[in-house]
């Protein structure tokens, strides 16, 4: 190894090169460990420790927002992603007196699937039909008691299937009215 860069020194050196190309070589030989250096370190992004704004809004090649970060002056905190035409299709919040949300929309912006915990820390799905009415929900209410409701057009409750307080679990069937139909038990 020392032979061949003896050699290519004395190449390099040699005297029917000239002076200005003997500046050269030795600037260059300088120069390329800085070079090295930096294109190293190229791939390493100076990144801060904290960045703070009350919005952050990605958008694709094409400029079309994708996904928004913001807060609302009602202390919200809301994470909006959009599909490629820029239509919100998932929405994550947690509104100011805690309710937090996961929404995800169809292509018209109408919901169709939200996960919900209350400020009281009771959770519920809920699943809606394309004109966005809520036609089945699962929910644990505030008892700890858990029920499903099934709806229909009018988001009238027509079937539930629940838990009662005493931990038994009961069936039942509404007409269109509301009125109750048949229970089990």
């Amino acid at each position: 190894m020392r032979k061949r860069f003896s050699s290519l020194l004395r190449r390099a050196f040699h005297p029917a090169i000239g002076h200005s190309r003997h500046i050269a070589i030795v600037a260059g030989v300088a120069v390329a460990p800085f070079a090295l250096v930096g294109l190293l370190g190229a791939g390493r992004a100076n990144v801060p420790d904290e960045m703070r704004a009350r919005r952050f809004v990605v958008v694709d090649q094409a400029g079309i927002v994708r996904a928004e970060m913001r807060t609302e002056p009602d202390g919200s905190a809301v994470l909006r992603v959009s599909d490629a035409a820029g239509a919100p299709r998932a929405v994550l919040g947690v509104s100011g007196d805690g309710l937090t949300r996961l929404l995800f929309q169809g292509r018209d912006g109408a919901a169709r699937a939200s996960l919900t915990v209350a400020p009281e820390d009771w959770p519920a799905l809920v699943l809606f039909d394309k004109q966005g009415r809520r036609r089945l929900a699962l929910d644990v209410g505030l008892g700890g008691w858990p029920f499903l409701a099934m709806r229909n057009e009018q988001s009238e409750d027509r079937a539930v299937l629940e838990l009662t307080p005493q931990g038994a679990p009961q069936l039942l069937f509404f007409d269109r009215g509301g009125a109750l139909r048949w229970r089990a038990p």
